[in-house]
């Protein structure tokens, strides 16, 4: 319905068009002819005018004409209403252009070699076709392919010559000679011939990857790739392909484009570390190809378009910012030839760098393997199989990869390579493997460095750091999974990691010796538990006589080491920890008499210092650990400490040990009576003499760190002089008792703290302590003044004089203390006493107190009636005490006693008469 319509307004613009063609050509002949006015002549003229015009038109092209546009506008309306046949007619009949038609038709159907060869071939505007067939991307292939040959072919050198030329004359092509169009018909024609190469290329990785002949490749072409791809410039497109993992597209590219070969080693390392360099082997293979050979003469017949508008291998843009962002791989373009110091560094970068991008040793060593296997590099044989041991590390242990660098593990000893890689598990069985593969890859190793390598010091390197370590519940395990108690000879050839008895043995005693945990006592003896028995050597040594000797010797070791292990639990039972190590140590290695005292010293010493269960009886425990400290000392340390000295060395530690019972057990071991004849185990205890010396000794000690108010260690002095106190010769025992005696009266008694060591400090007479003494007791007793007295005698204060004096000196203290706290009865109890012991030394306490008695008297008139007698007869008789006692030299001291006495006796006599008066006026009130 729409044709129809579209034809009936066709037709009337038509007919619109003749009737003006009409008419204009009827006013023409009008115009310039003469005027006849003749009607039927005017009717004759206008059908004349009729006939001529339908006449030049055939009934076809009658209808292309609509009377209300032009022919032109007809013509371009024809060409957009895709009308070209009748665009065509009007071209041919009015002469017009017909490129505007081909050029539509070309724009507005899909490129194929049909329309190529029906639109290209007639449009007569050649720059406009090369610039359609550069622009152009068909989506078939074979369309592409035509196009861009029939571009190349419209390019050809001879139309350049015929229509491009400054000037045709010159027949030399020069860049100078070329008109504006003639350098684009150039540069078309070098596009045209970059994406013919471009797509040859695309073709053979197409054929490459998909396995395709020609026929089969038009599926797998994708025109919006090639679009993408093609003005790329090789070295871009490789490494496009590279960093897109295409090894595939690559290797055809590495092998076609010519001008790639330099590169060929930085695209290798632009792949994926991921990708597997097996995947690539190929590509590996083409560049070993290439090693020390001249690189070849790139002789190429070029195009005569090269040579007027630059060369074809100019460096692009691209790898000009790519080598300026990666100045790395500067380092790896080949510019003359590929040689071996260049493909050995570029496998050693690029196998590390897959190692520390990826963490893939797999990839690294088969990278290395494929240089070795293929390239027959053996300068890389050290670094395989350095990376293999790695390999083991990553691959088979619970290993964080951040944690070492291959760099770390490559400068690590052989031995501590081996510690990391078995180290890391507990089941022994992965540990038998790991150890068996890794004996495996030490082979070729071991080949590689051209080295003899001793897997039992390996083995034992591994042991022994695993006992170092604080890993010996893993060599117990190992050992317990080897163990060959009870294993026939062939169950014990299958072990992997140990199948050698004396071996086993040797390293066993080696792991036990070097373990540093005292805790580890135990999986020690488990260890022991392990080893082959004796009776066994003829059954694993296989009844060689020299075998069995160096096994029975091994064993002998063994009960030795047994032997200390029995030691070190007798010894941990009592709060010392050893290890063998610590036991050899001093018996192997001869230390010196001091160290070994110093030893037995710390074992005894710990002894004292362990908690013991009330329960438990001490003095037994004693004797079973003095008992085995003497058989060690026997079988061990004979020569290097004297039993004596080990019994010193007991009696001192339980003399120090601040325990009474371990004190006393120390009695057992010294000789506590002078008299004792000799016998002959009298040299197991301590001598009188020196026993005594050390127990004086440890009092003193006592004494000196003891705190004030009932300190144990005063009772602990007490303890150890006890046991001499009866030897009235020693004064000095007598004097430390008499202190220990007299510290508890002054704690107890008078709440007086002060400490032991100071109360010894105080020089004689130490009258001041008891000075001190006297000062913080407010209210003094007769019974505490008697304990003065007896604290005064315990701490020898005035050593020198008698006990008259000392006594006379302390209550004369005692007194004028009560006289000056107006506690008279104190004074005169004082005084009293020094009048019945006639001390002396007391006249001064007698004399004050008398002087002052009469100021004193109680006001009580009765009670001085009834006393007045004896208050006189008291005060006489205290300063004549004093006048009698005063000494001879002090004659102020009589002069005044003798006036005291004068004024007492002058006033007795007043006082008397006065009284007496009294006492007779009392009589006679009561009378009346």
């Amino acid at each position: 319905m729409e044709t129809e319509s579209n034809n009936l307004i066709i037709d009337f613009f038509v007919n619109l068009y003749i009737q003006t063609l009409f008419l204009f050509h009827y006013w023409i002949r009008v115009l310039t002819r003469r005027f006849i006015p003749d009607g039927s002549a005017n009717r004759n003229q206008r059908r004349t005018i009729m006939d001529s015009l339908i006449s030049n038109f055939a009934s076809e092209e009658i209808s292309l004409i609509n009377p209300n546009e032009s022919v032109e506008e007809t013509f371009a309306r024809k060409i957009e209403e895709k009308d070209y046949e009748s665009a065509m007619k009007l071209a041919k009949k009015f002469d017009f252009d017909m490129d505007p038609i081909y050029c539509h038709m070309w724009e507005m159907n899909r490129i194929d070699i049909k329309l190529i060869d029906e639109c290209l071939t007639k449009v007569s505007d050649t720059i406009w076709v090369l610039n359609e067939c550069v622009e152009c991307v068909p989506q078939d292939l074979d369309s592409l392919k035509y196009l861009l040959q029939f571009g190349i072919d419209l390019s050809s050198r001879d139309i350049l010559f015929q229509s491009y030329l400054v000037n045709p004359t010159i027949k030399e092509l020069v860049e100078d000679n070329l008109t504006l169009d003639g350098k684009k018909f150039v540069q078309y024609r070098l596009n045209l011939l970059k994406y013919l190469e471009r797509l040859i290329l695309y073709e053979e990785i197409l054929k490459c990857k998909y396995n395709e002949d020609d026929n089969n490749l038009v599926k797998h072409f994708n025109s919006s790739f090639y679009h993408q791809i093609r003005n790329k410039s090789s070295f871009e497109l490789a490494i496009y392909y590279a960093n897109n993992s295409d090894y595939e597209s690559l290797a055809v590219m590495l092998k076609k484009e010519a001008n790639l070969s330099k590169h060929f080693l930085v695209l290798l390392s632009n792949l994926s570390e991921t990708i597997s360099p097996l995947k690539y082997e190929n590509v590996l293979k083409h560049l070993f190809t290439k090693l020390n050979l001249e690189p070849e003469d790139e002789f190429e017949d070029l195009d005569w378009s090269y040579n007027l508008l630059g060369s074809k291998h100019e460096i692009s843009e691209f790898e000009a910012r790519f080598y300026e962002k990666n100045p790395q791989y500067k380092n790896f373009v080949i510019n003359f030839r590929l040689n071996h110091e260049l493909l050995i560094q570029w496998l050693r970068t690029r196998s590390l760098e897959i190692l520390e991008n990826t963490a893939l040793v797999e990839h690294s060593l088969q990278l290395l393997d494929c240089g070795i296997q293929i390239g027959k590099l053996e300068e890389l044989e050290n670094l395989y199989t350095q990376l293999d041991l790695f390999s083991l590390l990553l691959y088979e242990t619970e290993f964080d990869s951040t944690s070492i660098s291959f760099n770390d593990f490559e400068k690590r000893t052989l031995i501590d390579k081996m510690n990391l890689i078995l180290g890391r598990h507990e089941a022994i069985n992965i540990i038998e493997n790991l150890f068996d593969g890794f004996i495996q890859k030490l082979t070729k190793y071991q080949k590689v460095n051209q080295s003899q390598l001793d897997i039992k010091s390996l083995l034992k390197e591994f042991m022994v750091n695993l006992s170092k370590s604080g890993q010996f519940d893993k060599c117990l395990k190992i050992f317990q999974n080897c163990s060959m108690v009870d294993k026939t000879l062939e169950q014990i050839q299958s072990f992997k990691m140990i199948n050698d008895a004396c071996e086993f043995i040797e390293l066993a005693l080696e792991c036990i010796r070097s373990y540093q945990d005292p805790d580890c006592l135990d999986m020690a003896f488990q260890v022991m538990e392990c080893l082959p028995e004796r009776s066994q050597g003829s059954l694993l040594m296989g009844n060689d006589p020299s075998r069995i000797r160096h096994f029975n010797r091994i064993n002998d070791e063994a009960d030795q080491i047994e032997y200390y292990l029995s030691m070190i639990e007798v010894f941990r039972d009592y709060n010392t920890k050893l290890t063998i190590q610590d036991i050899i140590s001093i018996v192997e290695n001869k230390k010196s008499s001091i160290d070994v005292e110093q030893f037995f010293n710390k074992l005894i010493t710990n002894f004292c210092a362990n908690k013991f269960n009330p329960s438990i009886n001490i003095e037994l425990e004693w004797k079973n650990f003095f008992w085995n400290l003497q058989d060690f000392r026997k079988s061990s340390f004979d020569q290097s400490i004297q039993f004596e000295t080990l019994v010193e060395l007991a009696v001192n530690n339980l003399l120090f040990s601040a325990d009474t019972k371990l004190i006393r057990l120390a009695f057992n071991h010294i000789s506590l009576n002078p008299n004792k004849k000799v016998s002959s185990n009298s040299w197991k205890k301590v001598p009188y003499a020196k026993g005594k010396e050390m127990l004086k000794k440890a009092a003193s000690d006592y004494i000196k760190y003891a705190h004030p108010i009932q300190d144990q260690n005063i009772e602990l002095a007490r303890t150890c002089l006890e046991q001499y106190q009866d030897d009235i010769d020693d004064d000095e025992i007598q004097t430390e008792l008499d202190l220990i005696q007299a510290l508890k009266l002054i704690y107890t008694d008078f709440n007086y703290e002060i400490l032991p060591i100071k109360v010894k400090q105080f020089a004689q007479p130490r009258l001041n302590l008891i000075e001190s003494l006297v000062q913080c007791t407010p209210k003094i007793s007769y019974a505490k003044t008697m304990k003065i007295l007896e604290i005064s005698k315990l701490l020898r204060v005035y050593n020198d004089q008698s006990d008259d004096f000392r006594d006379g000196i302390v209550l004369s203290l005692i007194g004028k203390k009560a006289i000056e706290n107006n506690d008279l009865e104190m004074a005169h109890n004082a005084c009293r006493i020094i009048l019945d012991r006639n001390l002396v030394h007391g006249w001064e306490l007698c004399y004050l107190f008398g002087k002052m008695t009469s100021s004193t008297n109680s006001i009580d008139n009765d009670l001085l009636v009834n006393n007045i007698d004896t208050n006189y007869k008291e005060q006489l008789t205290l300063l004549s005490f004093a006048l009698a006692c005063c000494p001879e030299s002090d004659i102020e001291a009589h002069f005044n006693i003798l006036n005291e006495i004068k004024s007492l006796k002058s006033n007795n006599a007043m006082f008397s008469k006065t009284l007496i008066q009294f006492k007779m006026d009392k009589s006679l009130l009561t009378v009346h």
